[in-house]
Formats: C-alpha cells, structure tokens, sequence
C-alpha cells in the first residue's frame, strides 16, 4: 500500500516538474564534480593555445584568451553561481520568515509597523546598489556579494510569510490553540508554518533563480567573484570586447545562466501545480 500510494504521489507531479529537476540535478552535479576536479586548471594560462574555437578534441568548448579551458570555467562558474544564489536565499529564509511571522502575530501593533517600513527601506535599494554600498566599504568579494543579495531576500521573504500567514491567523484552529493557552512562537512554529511552508518553497525557487542572476550580474560590473575564482558573470564581461571574433567566449557563460534559471523556474512553477490544490484540480 505504502508503494501505491507513493506511485499515486509522484505521478500527481506534473511532467514540466520533472524537466526542471533534472536539468537542476545534472547543473548541481557538475557543480560538484568541479570541487573535486575539472578538465583543466584554469589558474594555468597557456597563451599558446588562445581563442581556440569549440569542438577541439582536447577543448570542447574552446579556450579564452588566456588559453583557459571554457568547460572547466563553466563547470566552476556553476559552482560559485549555486552557492551564491543558495547562500543567499538561505539568508533570506533564515532571517525573513521569522521577521513576516512576527509581523503577522503582531499585526496592527507598532511592531508590526516597524517591521514592514523597515522591510520598504531595504526594498527602496535594489542589491546593485546595496552591493555598491557595502564594496564601497568592505571591497568587492563573493562573501559581499551573498550578503547584498542575502539582505535583499530578507524583505522578500519576509512579506510573502507576513501575508500567508495574516489569512492562517484567522482560521478556527489558531482561535483553538490559543484558548489552550499556546503562545504566539508556539503557534507561529506548530500551526501557522505548517500551512504556508509550500508558498515558502516555491517563493525560494524563484528567488535562488534570482539569485544566480544577481550573481552573475554583480560579477559582470566587478562587484561579485574576483579572479582567479570562475563567474559566469565575469566571462561574459571579459569576453564583450572578443565577441565580434570569439563568440563561444560569451556564447558558453549566457547559455549556462539562461538553462540554469529556466530549469529552476520550471521546478518552482512544477512544484506551485503540486502543491497548489486549486491548481491541482484542474490539471487533473
């Protein structure tokens, strides 16, 4: 029984679902592998072997101007667009949700008030210009790069939980457990997160998606990944002066980020049909 019902549940998943999560799979595989190893050390320049176009036996993609191995920086550019975009949404997660579920228990209190004007300061600066602030302090640097990014999640996240949240706080059994006598954390923890943790999910697809390009466009003006670490970002800015004559230097880079977000919005959009009962009625 226990095996139907798991075949019932995965087949309820539709098929749009599984292509994004596949191709997610496959870009946090190589993500990883690139940790362990890579075709090439692109720390190594060999100026001999420059701008050799794709499908050359030893580089299939191609080379850089440096004579660096464009697999292998594509491979380590996935790596450090992932862990930006995941460090991000996490801080993000970590941080909002709590904020949005305090507003919400509080709601109409000056905390509450608080809380959402400080939410509209940060949104009043987009994470390029919270980037710019914080290198113009700190330096240019992946570890800056994730706190713009983070700090830009946090109102994010913490509006999509204050507003589910706002329509639980009024449902019969939260009037239930508090004349138990539970508190608002408890609440909060045990009824409320429960009820709004698929908007949660899906809302961190779609920012981790984000956050890739918020990676690769804070690399591209030189305020995310420094050298010699590999972004996606970073080749297409080296590259906007070789264009005319190497297009495979930007070609690669632009490609990876167009299927990474594309396979990820795919999965967030697969799991909102799962997990959206409105919307499960009607695919089926």
């Amino acid at each position: 029984m226990k095996n139907i019902s798991l075949t019932k549940k995965i087949k309820q998943f539709p098929y749009i679902f599984w292509f994004g999560l596949i191709i997610t799979i496959f870009i946090f595989f190589v993500s990883f592998i690139s940790i362990i190893w890579t075709p090439y050390d692109i720390t190594v320049l060999n100026i001999q072997d420059k701008l050799i176009p794709p499908g050359n036996t030893l580089h299939l993609l191609g080379t850089d101007h440096f004579g660096r191995d464009i697999a292998s920086m594509i491979m380590l550019g996935a790596k450090t667009s992932l862990l930006v975009a995941f460090t991000a949404t996490f801080l993000g997660i970590v941080l909002g949700v709590p904020l949005g579920l305090v507003a919400a228990s509080r709601a109409g209190d000056p905390l509450d008030d608080i809380i959402m004007r400080g939410n509209d300061l940060i949104f009043a600066f987009p994470a390029l210009v919270i980037a710019i602030l914080i290198t113009a302090i700190l330096g240019p640097s992946i570890t800056n790069a994730i706190i713009a990014i983070g700090i830009f999640n946090i109102p994010v996240f913490a509006r999509i939980t204050r507003g589910a949240a706002l329509s639980v706080f009024t449902l019969d059994f939260i009037l239930a457990a508090r004349v138990c006598g539970k508190n608002h954390i408890q609440i909060c923890i045990e009824h409320v997160l429960p009820n709004i943790m698929s908007i949660l999910i899906v809302q961190s697809t779609i920012q981790f998606s984000l956050g890739i390009l918020a990676e690769s466009g804070l690399s591209y003006v030189g305020l995310g990944t420094q050298p010699p670490m590999a972004s996606w970002g970073r080749m297409l800015a080296d590259s906007q002066t070789m264009i005319s004559f190497a297009p495979h230097l930007a070609l690669a880079p632009g490609i990876s980020i167009i299927v990474t977000v594309l396979a990820i919005n795919i999965m967030g959009d697969g799991l909102r049909d799962y997990l959206d009962p409105k919307l499960r009625k009607k695919s089926a």
